[in-house]
């Protein structure tokens, strides 16, 4: 057998992302920098609450759950959970969405939704189905699924959203989007939120959706709402969650990340992939 070391090639969005991941768990003094590159739908809204989440980063449990599977919600590309020792205090979850090309190419038209080919593995699409998901973390009831026996109950997005994503995104399920599989539910459901139902708004206060693209500066501020995440509203408290959401709505860029974190454009398997891609 060859005494020559093994070469692993990674390739596009899916490589950067385990490039990046592999990096920051072995390097957890760059995951502030990590955070504090992203930029925001609303200029500068988030920077002092993502300060503040970073005081306590040695108080909390971290960690990135990649490419797993939500059923009819999607595939994140990656989760970030900051989970407090305190459990009295709310854990923090980072959606993120990974694309090799710039804001511009990857995104789909709003007005056309889920009935246009692809709207669904879009930029905006992807982060209107993070935000779908959150919203079914909030009103499920963990506490309830860990204790009970049995088949678990489904994790479900609340029937409102689901008549306006139908509304306003074209969604053609006939019944609210659900998860079901028992081993998603017992293993990641339980990372991502505990104890039982919570209010909309404030577990959205806690959720973010962020993106990577190959953009070189932020491309949210100079889009279209047509190009931007819809997150579907047909009454006032809808609305009310809608708007939360959009100050959460957050972007950074592969370049950027390699000049902002301290090693990561040297490191040799995030810079392979990066050039590659």
């Amino acid at each position: 057998m060859s005494s020559q070391p093994i070469r692993v090639v990674g390739y596009s969005e899916r490589g950067l992302v385990n490039a990046l991941v592999h990096y920051l768990r072995y390097h957890q003094e760059a995951l502030p920098d990590f955070l504090r590159s992203f930029e925001w739908l609303v200029p500068h809204h988030q920077d002092g609450n993502i300060e503040h989440i970073i005081t306590w980063f040695d108080e909390c449990e971290v960690t990135f759950i990649v490419e797993s599977s939500f059923a009819q919600f999607g595939d994140p590309d990656l989760i970030l959970v900051l989970a407090p020792r305190d459990q009295t205090m709310q854990r923090h979850l980072f959606f993120i969405e990974g694309k090799v090309v710039p804001w511009e190419k990857s995104a789909k038209p709003n007005s056309e939704g889920m009935s246009l080919r692809g709207f669904n593995s879009s930029i905006n699409g992807q982060l209107s189905l993070r935000y779908r998901l959150a919203r079914a973390l909030a009103a499920y009831d963990t506490e309830a699924m860990i204790q009970g026996s049995g088949y678990p109950p489904a994790l479900v997005e609340p029937p409102e959203l689901h008549q306006a994503a139908k509304k306003e995104l074209k969604d053609p399920i006939r019944k609210p989007r659900h998860l079901q599989k028992p081993q998603v539910l017992q293993t990641l459901v339980p990372m991502l939120k505990t104890g039982g139902p919570e209010s909309a708004s404030s577990f959205i206060e806690a959720a973010f959706l962020l993106s990577i693209t190959a953009d070189s500066e932020n491309p949210l501020p100079r889009q279209s709402e047509d190009a931007l995440p819809l997150y579907p509203a047909n009454d006032e408290y809808e609305a009310k969650c809608a708007e939360i959401a959009k100050t959460r709505t957050g972007w950074t860029g592969w370049k950027k990340l390699a000049e902002r974190i301290e090693g990561l454009g040297e490191d040799g398997d995030f810079k392979e992939v990066y050039d590659l891609s």
